[in-house]
């Protein structure tokens, strides 16, 4: 099966029942730790085995808007819609955000979401 690519224009996230423009959504750092499973019988090379828990990562997303951006607090669904309608969701909250409102330009702002939980 070969794999279209999308063009992301149009892609849009939604925290807390708000649905924002995203100018750049990055989801870094989903891993799961390499166990060393090495024994004292091991040689040569070291074995190891997968965990079982994964860490979904974070989700960096710059944005426009009106000044309202996601705030801290609890975790809330995070859903990043696409233009083809697929979508993803996470429970997130926010660990970090910094906006920019200069003089005759967009208000822009970024925000750092930490994920919790499944991906969906």
């Amino acid at each position: 099966m070969a794999v279209t690519g999308v063009v992301a224009t149009g892609t849009t996230y939604s925290f807390s029942g708000i649905t924002y423009k995203a100018k750049a959504i990055r989801w870094r750092g989903i891993q799961r730790e390499a166990i060393n499973a090495s024994k004292l019988t091991t040689t040569s090379w070291h074995d190891f085995t997968p965990a079982n828990l994964v860490d979904p990562g974070e989700i960096e997303i710059e944005t426009e808007g009106d000044g309202t951006f996601p705030s801290f607090g609890n975790a809330g669904t995070l859903t990043i819609t696409y233009p083809n309608a697929a979508a993803r969701s996470v429970s997130a909250f926010v660990i970090s955000s910094e906006q920019t409102a200069e003089l005759e330009t967009l208000i822009t702002g970024t925000v750092v979401f930490k994920c919790t939980g499944a991906i969906t």
